[in-house]
Protein backbone atom coordinates (compact mmCIF):
# COMPACT_ATOMS: atom_id res chain seq x y z
CA UNK A 1 0.00 0.00 0.00
CA UNK A 2 1.36 2.90 -1.06
CA UNK A 3 1.58 6.25 1.20
CA UNK A 4 -0.80 8.37 -0.41
CA UNK A 5 -3.27 5.40 0.11
CA UNK A 6 -2.33 5.03 3.66
CA UNK A 7 -3.02 8.89 4.31
CA UNK A 8 -6.59 8.67 2.36
CA UNK A 9 -7.54 5.50 4.55
CA UNK A 10 -6.55 7.72 7.83
CA UNK A 11 -8.80 10.72 6.64
CA UNK A 12 -11.46 8.61 5.77
CA UNK A 13 -11.55 6.90 9.41
CA UNK A 14 -11.71 10.39 10.94
CA UNK A 15 -13.79 11.79 8.64
CA UNK A 16 -16.00 8.63 10.04
CA UNK A 17 -15.16 8.99 13.60
CA UNK A 18 -16.01 13.26 13.76
CA UNK A 19 -19.50 12.73 11.72
CA UNK A 20 -20.45 9.63 14.43
CA UNK A 21 -19.59 12.04 17.36
CA UNK A 22 -21.32 14.58 15.51
CA UNK A 23 -24.44 12.68 15.30
CA UNK A 24 -24.38 11.49 19.39
CA UNK A 25 -27.50 12.25 21.59
CA UNK A 26 -25.16 13.12 24.54
CA UNK A 27 -22.99 15.52 22.01
CA UNK A 28 -25.97 17.02 20.18
CA UNK A 29 -28.35 17.15 24.13
CA UNK A 30 -24.90 19.86 25.67
CA UNK A 31 -26.59 22.90 25.78
CA UNK A 32 -24.88 25.76 23.60
CA UNK A 33 -26.78 28.73 25.49
CA UNK A 34 -28.07 29.37 28.62
CA UNK A 35 -31.67 28.23 28.66
CA UNK A 36 -34.31 30.95 28.27
CA UNK A 37 -35.99 30.66 31.52
CA UNK A 38 -32.93 31.83 33.56
CA UNK A 39 -33.51 35.48 31.99
CA UNK A 40 -36.90 35.61 32.06
CA UNK A 41 -36.56 34.75 35.63
CA UNK A 42 -34.17 37.28 36.25
CA UNK A 43 -36.33 39.86 34.64
CA UNK A 44 -39.44 39.35 36.68
CA UNK A 45 -37.10 39.61 40.14
CA UNK A 46 -35.79 42.96 38.83
CA UNK A 47 -39.16 43.94 38.29
CA UNK A 48 -40.92 42.70 41.59
CA UNK A 49 -38.05 43.83 43.43
CA UNK A 50 -38.35 47.54 41.75
CA UNK A 51 -41.78 47.58 43.35
CA UNK A 52 -40.57 45.78 46.74
CA UNK A 53 -42.63 48.53 48.76
CA UNK A 54 -45.69 46.72 47.62
CA UNK A 55 -44.86 42.83 47.51
CA UNK A 56 -47.25 40.65 48.03
CA UNK A 57 -46.45 36.61 49.10
CA UNK A 58 -49.45 34.58 49.57
CA UNK A 59 -49.26 31.00 50.14
CA UNK A 60 -52.33 29.32 48.99
CA UNK A 61 -53.83 25.47 49.51
CA UNK A 62 -56.58 23.72 47.42
CA UNK A 63 -57.00 20.08 47.39
CA UNK A 64 -58.04 17.24 49.41
CA UNK A 65 -57.35 17.28 53.11
CA UNK A 66 -58.01 15.23 56.42
CA UNK A 67 -57.30 18.19 58.54
CA UNK A 68 -56.98 22.25 57.55
CA UNK A 69 -53.61 23.28 56.06
CA UNK A 70 -52.15 26.50 56.99
CA UNK A 71 -52.21 29.15 54.25
CA UNK A 72 -49.96 32.28 55.03
CA UNK A 73 -49.89 35.76 53.50
CA UNK A 74 -46.56 37.92 53.95
CA UNK A 75 -46.89 41.46 53.07
CA UNK A 76 -44.87 44.29 52.59
CA UNK A 77 -47.83 46.78 53.08
CA UNK A 78 -50.10 47.05 55.51
CA UNK A 79 -52.48 43.88 54.97
CA UNK A 80 -55.85 42.95 56.68
CA UNK A 81 -57.82 39.60 56.12
CA UNK A 82 -61.36 40.65 55.59
CA UNK A 83 -62.62 37.26 57.44
CA UNK A 84 -59.79 36.39 59.97
CA UNK A 85 -59.27 32.76 60.00
CA UNK A 86 -57.42 30.78 62.65
CA UNK A 87 -55.90 28.93 59.23
CA UNK A 88 -55.34 31.61 57.43
CA UNK A 89 -52.31 33.86 59.17
CA UNK A 90 -51.22 37.31 57.67
CA UNK A 91 -47.65 38.76 58.76
CA UNK A 92 -46.11 41.49 57.78
CA UNK A 93 -42.18 41.73 56.10
CA UNK A 94 -40.03 44.52 55.86
CA UNK A 95 -38.94 44.98 51.56
CA UNK A 96 -35.05 43.65 51.97
CA UNK A 97 -37.11 40.40 53.19
CA UNK A 98 -39.31 40.40 50.46
CA UNK A 99 -36.39 41.21 48.28
CA UNK A 100 -35.01 38.27 49.97
CA UNK A 101 -38.11 35.64 49.01
CA UNK A 102 -38.07 37.24 45.34
CA UNK A 103 -34.21 35.95 45.13
CA UNK A 104 -35.44 32.50 46.08
CA UNK A 105 -38.08 32.07 43.98
CA UNK A 106 -35.91 33.39 40.42
CA UNK A 107 -32.48 31.12 41.41
CA UNK A 108 -35.27 27.88 42.05
CA UNK A 109 -36.59 28.76 38.67
CA UNK A 110 -39.60 28.97 40.27
CA UNK A 111 -40.53 32.74 38.84
CA UNK A 112 -39.33 31.71 35.23
CA UNK A 113 -42.08 28.74 35.54
CA UNK A 114 -44.76 31.00 36.94
CA UNK A 115 -47.96 32.03 35.59
CA UNK A 116 -48.81 36.20 34.72
CA UNK A 117 -52.87 36.27 36.24
CA UNK A 118 -54.95 39.33 36.78
CA UNK A 119 -55.42 40.88 39.82
CA UNK A 120 -58.71 38.72 40.44
CA UNK A 121 -56.84 35.67 40.35
CA UNK A 122 -57.94 33.07 42.50
CA UNK A 123 -56.31 29.56 42.95
CA UNK A 124 -59.30 27.35 42.15
CA UNK A 125 -58.85 28.91 38.73
CA UNK A 126 -55.61 26.93 38.23
CA UNK A 127 -55.75 23.83 36.98
CA UNK A 128 -52.19 22.80 37.84
CA UNK A 129 -52.87 24.07 41.36
CA UNK A 130 -52.98 20.50 43.20
CA UNK A 131 -51.85 21.26 46.42
CA UNK A 132 -49.80 24.85 47.42
CA UNK A 133 -49.77 27.90 45.16
CA UNK A 134 -48.20 31.23 45.66
CA UNK A 135 -49.25 34.18 44.77
CA UNK A 136 -46.89 37.13 44.35
CA UNK A 137 -48.05 40.49 43.73
CA UNK A 138 -46.39 43.91 43.87
CA UNK A 139 -48.34 46.66 42.16
CA UNK A 140 -49.79 45.73 39.03
CA UNK A 141 -47.88 42.68 38.61
CA UNK A 142 -49.46 39.46 39.34
CA UNK A 143 -47.88 35.72 39.11
CA UNK A 144 -49.22 32.27 39.91
CA UNK A 145 -46.99 29.55 40.90
CA UNK A 146 -48.13 25.97 41.26
CA UNK A 147 -45.64 24.61 44.13
CA UNK A 148 -46.86 21.42 43.97
CA UNK A 149 -46.97 19.17 47.28
CA UNK A 150 -43.90 17.17 47.37
CA UNK A 151 -40.52 17.76 49.51
CA UNK A 152 -39.68 20.01 46.56
CA UNK A 153 -42.20 22.32 47.90
CA UNK A 154 -41.35 22.57 51.61
CA UNK A 155 -37.92 22.73 50.89
CA UNK A 156 -39.36 25.86 49.49
CA UNK A 157 -40.92 27.39 52.35
CA UNK A 158 -37.90 26.57 54.51
CA UNK A 159 -36.19 28.88 52.76
CA UNK A 160 -38.78 31.50 52.72
CA UNK A 161 -39.24 30.90 56.62
CA UNK A 162 -35.63 31.56 57.10
CA UNK A 163 -35.62 34.78 55.04
CA UNK A 164 -38.37 36.79 57.32
CA UNK A 165 -38.23 36.74 60.97
CA UNK A 166 -40.23 37.05 63.87
CA UNK A 167 -44.09 36.51 63.39
CA UNK A 168 -43.65 36.15 59.75
CA UNK A 169 -41.28 33.06 60.61
CA UNK A 170 -43.62 31.95 62.93
CA UNK A 171 -46.35 31.68 60.79
CA UNK A 172 -44.49 30.25 58.06
CA UNK A 173 -43.15 27.46 60.50
CA UNK A 174 -46.59 26.94 61.52
CA UNK A 175 -47.83 25.91 57.59
CA UNK A 176 -44.56 23.90 57.76
CA UNK A 177 -44.71 22.32 61.02
CA UNK A 178 -48.33 21.12 59.83
CA UNK A 179 -47.28 19.07 57.11
CA UNK A 180 -44.24 17.15 59.63
CA UNK A 181 -45.62 13.87 58.83
CA UNK A 182 -46.05 14.21 55.21
CA UNK A 183 -42.27 15.34 55.20
CA UNK A 184 -40.91 12.14 56.99
CA UNK A 185 -43.30 9.75 54.07
CA UNK A 186 -41.48 12.56 51.37
CA UNK A 187 -38.01 11.85 52.56
CA UNK A 188 -37.85 8.49 53.63
CA UNK A 189 -39.58 8.24 49.90
CA UNK A 190 -36.69 9.92 48.56
CA UNK A 191 -33.84 8.54 50.49
CA UNK A 192 -35.61 5.13 48.92
CA UNK A 193 -34.82 6.32 45.27
CA UNK A 194 -31.88 8.41 46.36
CA UNK A 195 -30.14 4.42 47.05
CA UNK A 196 -31.75 2.94 44.04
Amino acid sequence: MTKEVRTMNRSTVCLCVWLSLASSPLLAAAPTTAPASQPAGAERAAALKAKADSLVFKFLYVGAQDKPFYQVTLSVPDFMLDEPNTFDRTERITAAQAGKIVDLLAAGGWLAAADRVGANWKVADNPKAAGYSLLVTADKIAYAIPLGFDLKMLKLMDAVAAAVDGPAAKAMKLMIGRMSGLRAQWEAANAIGTAQ
